[in-house]
C-alpha cells in the first residue's frame, strides 16, 4: 500500500485502507474466507469495488495486508532496538508482546478461521503462515545473529532457534485459548511465562552476560 501525495493525501488513504481492512477482517471472521465476497466487503466498508482493487489487488492481497497488519507491532519490537539495551530485555519484550498479541480473542477467532479453510484453500494458510510466523521468526533470526556476531550468544542455527523461541511462547497457553480448553491466562501468568521462556532460550543459545566476560572476548 504505497502512500503518495501530499501528507493530508497520504492521511486518508491510509484512513481509507485501515477501514477497508476492517471491513474484510470481520466479513472473513463471519462469513469464512472462501465464503467471503468482494461485494460484502465493499458494503461492510462503505467504498467502491475500484477502491478497494487499487489497494489491495484481490481477496488474497486483503488477508496479506491483515496478518501483516496485525504482526506488524511486535515485529517493530525486533528493527528497532537499541544497540546497548540487554538481550534479557528485549526479548522479554518481544515475548510478552507476542503472547499479548496472538492470545486475544480475534486473533483466536483468525486462527480458527485460516485453520478452516486451509484444508479446501491451502493459499490461504500458506499466505498466514509466510506473512505472520515465517516473517516474525526471521526478524528474529537476523537479531539472533547479530548478537552471535558480537559474542553474546552461540546458537547452532539462528533460524532453527528463532522457530523454537516462538515455539516455545505459544505452548500451553495458546491451546487453552484456541480450544477455549479454561480460562484465558492472567497477566501474571503472560509475564511468568515469558520469563520462563526467555531464561530456558538464552540457556539454549549458550547466552554470556557481557559483565562477565573478559574485554576482547567475543567467541
Amino acid at each position: 500500500m504505497a502512500m503518495t501525495g501530499t501528507p493530508g493525501r497520504a492521511t486518508r488513504t491510509r484512513r481509507t485502507c485501515e477501514n477497508i481492512l476492517d471491513a474484510a477482517n470481520a466479513v472473513f471472521l463471519e462469513r469464512g474466507y472462501s465464503g467471503a465476497s468482494i461485494d460484502a466487503i465493499v458494503e461492510r466498508a462503505g467504498c467502491s469495488k475500484e477502491t478497494v482493487y487499487a489497494h489491495f489487488t484481490n481477496k488474497a492481497g486483503l488477508l496479506k495486508s491483515i496478518v501483516e497488519r496485525g504482526t506488524e507491532v511486535f515485529r517493530h519490537k525486533l528493527d528497532l532496538v537499541e544497540e546497548d539495551r540487554p538481550i534479557k530485555d528485549v526479548l522479554l519484550d518481544v515475548a510478552k508482546g507476542y503472547l499479548i498479541f496472538i492470545l486475544t480473542p480475534e486473533m483466536q477467532a483468525f486462527y480458527r478461521l485460516v485453520i478452516a479453510e486451509s484444508g479446501r484453500m491451502p493459499e490461504v494458510g500458506d499466505v498466514f503462515y509466510r506473512q505472520g510466523p515465517e516473517i516474525t521468526a526471521n526478524r528474529l533470526a537476523a537479531r539472533l545473529r547479530l548478537w552471535q556476531r558480537d559474542g553474546l550468544i552461540s546458537p547452532d542455527d539462528p533460524d532453527r532457534a528463532a522457530v523454537i523461541f516462538f515455539a516455545m511462547l505459544r505452548g500451553d497457553l495458546q491451546w487453552r485459548v484456541l480450544f477455549n480448553a479454561t480460562r484465558s491466562p492472567t497477566t501474571v501468568e503472560i509475564d511468568a511465562h515469558a520469563a520462563f521462556v526467555v531464561d530456558g532460550f538464552l540457556a539454549l543459545c549458550r547466552y554470556r552476560d557481557p559483565a562477565t566476560r573478559s574485554p576482547g572476548d567475543r567467541g
